[in-house]
Formats: C-alpha cells, structure tokens, sequence
C-alpha cells in the first residue's frame, strides 16, 4: 500500500493535500509514502510531515522530480544523498525512465 502526500509547491490548500486520519490510517496499515522532490526545501517539508505524523524514515520513499528522463537523471545524486542523510529510500519514477510523459501507460 502507498500513500502520495502532494507537495507544498503545487499550492494546494494543506487540508486537502495532507489529511491527518488518512495519513494515520495509511501509516498504522504500515504503508510507504512516496514524496516527489526536486530541492533540498522540498525535502525539509517532508520532514516536517515525517514529525508530525510519526511516519517510520524506512518507508518513506524520495522520488526526483521530472518529467524526462534527463531531469530526472540530473536530480538522483542530491535525492540519492537526501535520503542517505535521512534514512529515506530512494525511488526512480521508472515510468518516467521508461516511457518518457506518456500518460495512461
């Protein structure tokens, strides 16, 4: 099971983006929770919500962002030490490596 908290940077309201029973149910039913981050200010949100909901650094997952293969490929090695540093999993969207920004494959 996965839960995907949307980023603050998309500007959605946090009531609707990061639902505190949901989050709780998602996390006691032992869930991973996959954040999409491109900056280092990224990252410092999703330990804000790792605090704030006692979710385990081993199931949380860091993806880069991007909607190519190249910007993804340019942003693994600061999202690979990000989680080194946290103790986070690291994550290629491999949809995105494979396929490119086709949507429904």
């Amino acid at each position: 099971m996965e839960c995907v908290p949307e980023a603050r940077s998309l500007r959605v309201a946090a009531e609707v983006r990061l639902r505190t029973d949901a989050i709780a149910a998602f996390r006691d039913r032992d869930a991973w929770f996959k954040f999409v981050v491109a900056t280092e200010r990224d990252v410092d949100e999703v330990l804000e919500i790792q605090a704030e909901h006692r979710l385990a650094s081993s199931r949380i997952l860091l993806m880069p962002l991007g909607m190519r293969r190249e910007e993804q490929q340019a942003r693994m090695s600061a999202v690979i030490e990000w989680c080194r540093r946290h103790g986070f999993r690291f994550s290629p969207r491999l949809h995105i490596l494979v396929w490119g920004p086709k949507r429904g494959v």
